[in-house]
């Protein structure tokens, strides 16, 4: 997706990978609702079309990068937007994944697995510098302001520990949701109580 060309300020330009998500929630919504509704399947199909290209620009062509971490997993690095050097910060990087992990629960945008947990083993190996410290950006580096490093984990890398099963404990500890505690997060508590019915079927 991209910025329309007379807009004064991004004129013709890819929108950022987090912008492109909230775009792809309300066409997810969208299609779900003319689904359950049966009313129109021309626009469910307009809809989702423009989504699942969304989604397959980021791993052909949008700026996404397959290496190895340390460990020898694959990993995927990217940037903000497609065409600028600099990688994903971890609080937008959070937005993006999300966005992901809804496409791939609907099971109808052709985002795999695999794919899931390459985004999985880039924050549990690359992200996470240990006990409550993370990598302010999605290559392991961080900086100032969004690419600041956190004492926590932001609510959208929760979706990625039903594909590092190994790593939930301290994903979850380190979203501060502890055993008899309590929580603000609505959006960390949900997710958390996602993954852990899918690991639960799992088991």
């Amino acid at each position: 997706m991209y910025f329309a060309k007379g807009d004064p300020d991004m004129g013709g330009q890819p929108l950022p990978w987090n912008q492109q998500m909230m775009f792809n929630y309300a066409f997810q919504n969208l299609c779900d609702a003319h689904r359950i509704l049966g009313d129109n399947p021309t626009l469910l199909d307009k809809y989702k079309g423009i989504m699942v290209a969304s989604l397959a620009w980021f791993f052909s062509g949008g700026g996404s990068v397959t290496k190895k971490d340390s460990k020898g997993n694959d990993v995927y690095d990217w940037s903000y937007v497609v065409g600028d050097n600099t990688a994903e910060d971890s609080n937008h990087g959070a937005l993006d994944v999300a966005g992901f992990a809804r496409a791939y629960i609907s099971g109808d945008y052709s985002i795999t697995e695999d794919q899931m947990k390459t985004f999985g083993n880039m924050f549990v190996d690359v992200m996470t510098l240990g006990p409550k410290s993370y990598a302010g950006r999605v290559d392991g580096t961080s900086g100032t302001g969004y690419s600041a490093a956190t004492t926590y984990v932001q609510s959208g890398y929760l979706f990625l520990a039903e594909f590092r099963s190994d790593a939930y404990e301290g994903m979850v500890a380190g979203a501060n949701l502890v055993q008899g505690g309590t929580t603000t997060s609505t959006d960390a508590f949900s997710r958390f109580l996602w993954v852990k019915n899918q690991l639960a079927k799992k088991s």
